[in-house]
């Protein structure tokens, strides 16, 4: 494979999440793209881009103690009513933290609860801050009145590495990344 197509492909990969890239992974009435921008549905749906961050787990490669990279989950509201989002709640380890934001027919904001209007945007911005050499783990439990998840969980996971880029307790053999 020559360079400029591997890299092509890496950078393509880290665009697109790995799990995701364009393709909903909601699909709850039996392979039906629910999602699909070109169908709104008649009922609030929930459209996320994915179901779970990764942070510097791609490429075994960890998030260095004393950074703090971010990552954001996206979800559209794909229906002609409102998505009435109610509460996000972080659980898990306290070295992630959350920010919600949103595009609603009022304009922008960050209060919960509220509503989003037909193919309007949610966002969670997540920042990772690892403050030891280990594995996190964390969720997001989003409660709306989604008629295809009105109670959807986000997995959150990372893992710090020494800043001298010792060996972590994050991979397989304990080692270096």
């Amino acid at each position: 494979m020559t360079r400029p197509l591997l890299a092509a492909l890496v950078s393509l990969s880290i665009l697109c999440g790995f799990a995701s890239c364009g393709k909903v992974p909601l699909l709850p009435d039996g392979g039906i793209d629910i999602c699909s921008k070109d169908d709104l549905q008649s009922t609030p749906t929930l459209c996320p881009d994915r179901l779970s961050l990764g942070f510097g787990q791609e490429f075994g490669t960890g998030t260095k103690i004393g950074q703090a990279p971010q990552n954001t989950i996206s979800i559209r509201n794909n229906s002609t009513a409102n998505l009435d989002v109610t509460s996000a709640t972080l659980t898990g380890d306290s070295a992630f933290t959350m920010t919600v934001g949103y595009d609603a027919d009022a304009g922008t904001g960050h209060d919960l609860p509220v509503s989003i209007g037909g193919n309007k945007y949610l966002y969670l911005q997540v920042i990772f801050a690892p403050t030891q050499a280990k594995a996190y783990n964390a969720s997001i439990t989003l409660a709306s009145n989604a008629s295809n998840a009105p109670m959807q969980v986000f997995a959150l996971s990372g893992c710090g590495v020494p800043t001298d880029g010792g060996t972590s307790p994050c991979y397989a053999d304990g080692g270096a990344p």
